[in-house]
């Protein structure tokens, strides 16, 4: 948890960051960042930021779910023959 307020540019690179794992959340990243009116954000406000993100982040790990079960049950038959 960062010990001071984050400032605007320190949050697009934190968010930028972050999209380039979760692409869905560019827009939302964008439209955050041009509404934010102040020259920072409070530890408070990241937190909000991050929990309202944060079903974003189970969908994006749900997404793959199908393909992690196929990768394993492949491995298992790999390691079997």
């Amino acid at each position: 948890m960062p010990q001071k307020a984050i400032t605007v540019e320190e949050m697009s690179i934190i968010l930028e960051r972050i999209a380039t794992f979760v692409p869905s959340l560019k827009n939302t990243i964008s439209i955050l960042l041009i509404n934010q009116s102040n020259p920072v954000f409070t530890r408070n406000e990241f937190v909000k930021i991050l929990y309202n993100m944060s079903h974003k982040f189970t969908e994006q790990s749900e997404k793959y779910t199908q393909q992690k079960k196929d990768l394993k049950a492949a491995r298992a038959l790999w390691n079997q023959k």
